[in-house]
């Protein structure tokens, strides 16, 4: 984080979390447990060597937008993501970088912080990669592309999530009728067309 000296809730420090995950470590590379409504760009494990940063860049903030919007509105006044989604995350991370080239090669692309090997899983005592992202840009897009609510300790937001899931209830009812409706009406036509055929 260079010269910058973040805190965040309880105190606790970005490079001390840092230092205390073994290298930077950040769900979908934008946020990090213990900093509610604070968001990363090109955080860890976001470059690709085949795609710009900035569509990763636009990727975060669309994110992050969709987490301020009801902040911005009054309907919610904090969002912070969870150890345990940031955990779930940074393992899948790990695991699929585990069998990668990055694990090879000596760089800035990895952590040193965890190569005592001793007492360790084969993919712990691996040096961590805290640089790239597994996979093509699209993929990582995907991921982002809407948050995930359960993985945010929401302060705040429940009248909000109510009006949310009463929302969504609304949209499934008239999408169920709008089926039905479909169904009878493209059953009625079929039928005509069979007693239309059957009188000729």
């Amino acid at each position: 984080m260079g010269n910058m000296n973040l805190v965040g809730r309880d105190g606790r420090t970005v490079e001390g979390y840092y230092a205390e995950r073994g290298g930077p470590t950040a769900y979908l590379g934008t946020c990090i447990p213990g900093f509610p409504n604070a968001f990363t760009l090109l955080g860890p494990n976001t470059a690709t060597g085949h795609a710009s940063v900035i569509f990763t860049e636009e990727a975060q903030i669309n994110l992050a937008v969709q987490l301020l919007r009801p902040i911005l509105e009054g309907k919610a006044k904090s969002f912070e993501v969870t150890d345990a989604a940031t955990n779930k995350y940074d393992e899948w991370l790990q695991r699929r970088l585990a069998s990668s080239v990055w694990t090879e090669c000596h760089s800035y692309y990895q952590s040193h912080n965890n190569c005592d090997k001793s007492s360790k899983s084969e993919l712990e005592a691996k040096p961590r990669i805290v640089a790239t992202f597994p996979g093509p840009v699209s993929y990582f897009w995907w991921m982002l592309r809407k948050p995930v609510w359960g993985d945010y300790i929401a302060v705040g937001a429940e009248p909000w999530f109510a009006s949310m899931r009463s929302a969504r209830r609304k949209n499934a009812v008239k999408l169920s009728v709008f089926g039905a409706l479909l169904g009878v009406a493209v059953g009625v036509s079929l039928l005509r067309a069979d007693e239309l055929s059957a009188s000729k």
